[in-house]
């Protein structure tokens, strides 16, 4: 796929249909009630949210190890990063930073998966996966 300008027509509060497509095909799909549920953890959280992963084709997702059944495949699942704060660099390595930055700092994740099980239709539906937490809508 040609690198092109991204999509910028908006979804939800917050977010632009790039940020839903699929990276080997430029296509986007994004569940209405899973959009529903991010605006509300991102007006809460107060910080971006920015996703590694969201809609996955099913060429996409079988190269990235996917499930299957994977609810990204349909639009209703994405992937928040985790990441490390580091001392050695306050400037890039904050927690400030990392949060501006739209990733979750991993000093910070317990009150963003109480807050994000606290909004979510399904609690048991917001899980650590390694180094990102999964949210979906079933």
């Amino acid at each position: 796929m040609s690198a092109g300008p991204r999509n910028q027509v908006r979804v939800g509060l917050y977010w632009s249909l790039w940020e839903f497509e699929s990276p080997d095909t430029g296509a986007a799909m994004i569940e209405p009630g899973l959009l529903a549920h991010l605006d509300l953890l991102r007006a809460r959280w107060g910080s971006p949210l920015r996703f590694s992963s969201t809609y996955r084709s099913d060429a996409h997702n079988t190269e990235v190890g996917g499930l299957p059944f994977s609810r990204h495949k349909t639009g209703r699942a994405v992937d928040e990063p985790i990441v490390d704060v580091d001392p050695s660099d306050p400037e890039r390595g904050s927690a400030a930073a990392i949060r501006a930055r739209g990733w979750i700092p991993r000093v910070e994740l317990e009150a963003f998966l109480r807050l994000a099980r606290s909004i979510w239709p399904r609690p048991e539906d917001v899980v650590v996966e390694g180094h990102w937490v999964h949210l979906e809508v079933t």
